[in-house]
């Protein structure tokens, strides 16, 4: 499945199905969805395609900031970490990351920095870390969001991806954006979008009724 159909899978997964629906994958990439009217107007570094029904396309913006800095991080991380245990040590940290920020590459091979002044205790630096590259995440997201659509989503912004999984992302990107943020039961909702896609070609129902019956919401996090 190429990119754009994987959001867009995440899209239908997540249960974007109306007019003004916003869904955010934070994977590989960074990118959000708008379902909208067919036939909008986009800008540049809008991509649109089609969406879960005639009369509706989605419109897509996308970003390198993403969770892909949480494995460069476990990967330079002595001794090693998975990702879930860099994001449990940064929990303790307050929001400002102690002052540290995080600073992507401007250019592919030019390696990303830190900002600020690093604590002494090594493990402290890494969970300062982790909290930086967490929110920086979440300001790439405000400014896909704001870039996609200056007006306020209708409803929660809907969650996909393995940044779904991160209560703690999500509540800093709820804080963040001053929007709530909806999580998918389901773990896997690209598959899911996926799979409910061909249900409808196979003739089992329209998009909205089975959204409504395989849809479930996990948490909401609020600013």
């Amino acid at each position: 499945m190429g990119g754009e159909l994987v959001q867009y899978a995440g899209a239908l997964g997540v249960g974007n199905l109306e007019p003004g629906g916003i869904s955010e994958t934070t994977g590989t990439v960074l990118a959000v969805v708008q379902c909208a009217t067919a036939g909008t107007p986009v800008t540049d570094g809008i991509i649109q395609g089609p969406g879960p029904t005639a009369d509706l396309a989605y419109r897509m913006t996308f970003s390198q900031v993403s969770a892909n800095w949480l494995d460069w991080q476990a990967a330079r991380s002595q001794p090693p970490v998975t990702i879930p245990e860099l994001v449990a040590a940064a929990e303790a940290i307050p929001a400002g990351a102690n002052g540290l920020t995080f600073v992507p590459p401007e250019q592919a091979d030019a390696p990303p920095r830190f900002d600020g002044q690093l604590p002494a205790d090594p493990a402290r630096t890494a969970a300062c870390e982790t909290r930086a590259i967490l929110e920086r995440v979440a300001q790439e997201l405000q400014y896909l969001l704001r870039t996609l659509s200056p007006d306020t989503p209708r409803g929660p912004i809907r969650a996909a991806g393995g940044g779904a999984r991160s209560d703690l992302l999500l509540r800093i990107k709820a804080r963040t954006l001053g929007l709530p943020l909806m999580a998918m039961a389901c773990p896997e909702p690209t598959s899911q979008g996926a799979a409910l896609a061909a249900a409808v070609t196979l003739g089992w129902g329209t998009r909205r009724e089975l959204a409504a019956a395989w849809i479930q919401p996990r948490a909401v996090f609020t600013p």
